[in-house]
């Protein structure tokens, strides 16, 4: 795992009443379907920035992620999603291993809980340069690494992207590596010398 939490996941929250709707974090979290249970209907997302904060994995419950929709969508396709779990006919749209992006609601019992879940566009690359173990206090000036994927250049034209250290955790990286990945689509670019801007990646997994 690279940017997720390895935090056993606690035990289901039971039904509850949700805390008020100021209490949804501001704060948007990218993260790893951990696991997902279609037929016990829940699940838990893995983020290393949510296990420092809260301790734990945050809980998936089966309304959210039929809520869930692909980055990209439409305005029209989300309304029909939408409109699709009010009549209860939408599957849960998440899988295991897929990257999101979500806000937190704390439980009247204080488990954090995921809401307004976008699952992000993965991508699988390849590490040509890995980022150094230790990163600069400055972000922006510390050293990056590398990936290049022909998937990232079917879909944005640019065949590479930079890697922090902050997006891959503790894990270990090496040049050949095979990563999946997904790109901050609306973020700023990153000036890596020679007057290129590239994309920021945000690691999901070695692929075995």
């Amino acid at each position: 795992m690279a940017m997720y939490s390895t935090t056993p996941s606690k035990s289901m929250p039971s039904k509850q009443e949700q805390a008020p709707e100021n209490d949804l974090s501001a704060e948007e979290f990218l993260g790893m379907v951990k696991s997902y249970n279609a037929r016990r209907g829940f699940g838990f997302v893995a983020c290393s920035q949510t296990a420092l904060k809260f301790g734990r994995d945050v809980y998936i419950a089966k309304a959210e992620a039929s809520l869930a929709f692909a980055e990209g969508s439409t305005a029209g396709q989300i309304h029909a999603q939408r409109a699709a779990v009010a009549d209860k006919s939408a599957p849960p749209t998440l899988a295991e291993e897929d990257l999101i992006r979500f806000r937190v609601r704390l439980s009247v019992e204080g488990y954090p809980q995921a809401e307004q879940i976008q699952r992000l566009r993965k991508f699988q690359g390849t590490i040509v340069q890995p980022p150094p173990m230790e990163e600069c206090a400055e972000q922006e000036s510390s050293p990056v690494g590398r990936i290049i994927s022909d998937e990232l250049s079917a879909v944005f034209g640019q065949r590479e992207a930079v890697l922090r250290r902050a997006s891959c955790g503790q894990t270990r990286l090496a040049a050949g590596d095979r990563v999946t990945f997904c790109v901050q689509a609306d973020g700023d670019l990153v000036a890596v010398g020679g007057g290129l801007r590239l994309r920021e990646a945000l690691l999901g997994m070695l692929v075995p």
